[in-house]
């Protein structure tokens, strides 16, 4: 009976929530983010070196204005919410790749619906780009993967949580490759210069 309870009140809370979203992402309240196109505005990136990294070393990037959402939907411990076999784009792949197409009956309850239903997306959006996650799974279940991810040398942004590789290009494919067992990966190791600087060594 407890069990029967707790289910209704986790299904109430997630309808209650999907529709807040669906009031926030049709008005002006919808969150705004810029983190991503003041990082192409701000910075260049100069590649240091190419070469075979563990995927432990490498964390999801720590983005100031969406970490609040991201950590609302992580059930692990403090210091691993950075951690790209902790992700929910991980969990959804891991119950996709047991479960199949059953992962798509009562998706809203899952955490990646929920993360990107809170970075703002709706309800299509957020099923659109969780199919599309799943179909990069598969053809890298099929046809393997020989490409490369790019990583920044040390996070953008310094945090408690990571000191080490951040991923910059090549997310999506990073997990597919975790979720399928493979320990490393290529990967293109960049270092984030502030245009300004580089702007100043031109004049000098």
């Amino acid at each position: 009976m407890n069990n029967f309870f707790k289910s209704l009140k986790d299904s109430l809370f997630i309808f209650a929530e999907d529709v807040y979203r669906d009031v926030i992402h049709k008005t002006p309240l919808k969150p705004k983010f810029y983190f991503h196109k003041n990082i192409t505005r701000d910075y260049d990136f100069i590649e240091i070196e190419r070469k075979t990294l563990s995927l432990d070393e490498v964390s999801v990037q720590y983005n100031p204005e969406r970490f609040e959402q991201y950590q609302s939907v992580h059930n692990g411990v403090y210091d691993t919410v950075l951690k790209l076999s902790q992700s929910p784009h991980c969990q959804l792949l891991r119950d996709y790749n047991l479960i199949g197409g059953d992962i798509w009956h009562n998706f809203n309850k899952h955490p990646y619906y929920r993360l990107q239903r809170r970075f703002g997306k709706s309800r299509k959006s957020a099923l659109n780009k969780a199919k599309r996650l799943t179909a990069l799974f598969d053809e890298i279940k099929t046809n393997g993967f020989i490409g490369e991810i790019t990583v920044l040398d040390k996070p953008l942004v310094p945090n408690p949580y990571n000191q080490g590789y951040e991923i910059f290009d090549g997310h999506h494919r990073a997990v597919c490759c975790i979720t399928l067992g493979m320990k490393n990966v290529r990967a293109i190791i960049v270092k984030a210069v502030p245009k300004k600087k580089i702007e100043e060594k031109m004049i000098l």
